[in-house]
């Protein structure tokens, strides 16, 4: 779904499904006359299929037709299409470059986007800046002490670097990273020279995004044999809705994510389930 934010206003876009499929955009009333040099935001809430890049395109002709001199922003807190940053064998397609290629040729003059699975996404995305996500909401209030720091966990190398800048407000946090010895999953290994994890009371585990959920399992799995007793959070920007929630929450406490992807009502609906905004 596309929202337009025009004097801090949201207008919701008008669309039109034909019997084969086909879209048609309308906009609504309060953009049909826009001033030259009227500014624009156009927010993404989710842009993640071949479908919803075309309508963005329709979107953007729409509002052009009406006034040419007009600045428009694209906000787009999930950036889709991120895992396939790279040719990796013959034949494929390098699906990131054609998707940034598109949302280029929309001419934004800002396109914002959070916690990008690939930093090639900001390389190849004209006028991209990166939001910040600050996880302060999820140590509030919590009473940790000097003798009691939580762990924070980075599942492999890529993570390590952005573990250490973390947003956590005030609190102190250790960092313990995981290694994938062979890019495998099954020979996961936990690099934990301080035995900070076999101590600790409590950890949380922070990446970018989690789809079905089953690395994050197999993680928890890993951790448990160094410290059976601890107390597992998962904190992902990314909360795809396939995830198996009954599974993930056999394991962990808490599941933290923001709202750049829409919510399932079983997650909603879930206390355990915590959801911050990185936008409105």
């Amino acid at each position: 779904m596309f929202r337009i934010v025009v004097d801090k206003k949201n207008c919701y876009v008008l669309l039109t499904r034909f019997p084969l499929g086909e879209i048609g955009v309308e906009l609504p009333v309060e953009l049909r006359y826009l001033q030259s040099n009227s500014h624009l935001t156009i927010i993404a809430d989710e842009l993640v299929t071949g479908n919803d890049l075309l309508l963005l395109k329709f979107l953007v002709s729409a509002i052009k037709d009406e006034q040419k001199n007009v600045s428009l922003e694209l906000v787009v807190p999930y950036f889709p299409y991120a895992r396939q940053d790279r040719k990796t064998l013959p034949g494929q397609c390098f699906t990131l470059k054609v998707v940034t290629d598109i949302i280029n040729s929309l001419n934004f003059d800002k396109v914002y986007i959070a916690d990008p699975h690939s930093h090639v996404v900001s390389s190849l995305l004209n006028n991209c800046v990166i939001m910040n996500v600050s996880w302060a909401f999820v140590f509030e209030n919590k009473g940790y002490d000097r003798e009691n720091i939580p762990v924070v966990i980075a599942p492999d190398a890529g993570f390590s670097k952005k573990a250490q800048s973390i947003n956590t407000g005030s609190q102190p946090y250790s960092v313990v990273q995981c290694l994938k010895t062979n890019g495998m999953l099954s020979d996961l290994q936990v690099v934990d020279p301080k035995g900070l994890l076999a101590a600790a009371k409590e950890a949380y585990i922070f990446d970018d995004i989690c789809s079905r959920g089953g690395t994050f399992l197999g993680l928890a799995g890993e951790i448990r044999k160094v410290n059976p007793n601890i107390k597992l959070n998962l904190c992902v920007t990314h909360f795809e809705y396939t995830a198996d929630l009954e599974k993930m929450f056999s394991v962990f406490e808490n599941i933290y994510t923001t709202n750049s992807l829409p919510v399932s009502p079983e997650a909603a609906s879930n206390n355990n389930f915590h959801v911050t905004n990185i936008y409105n």
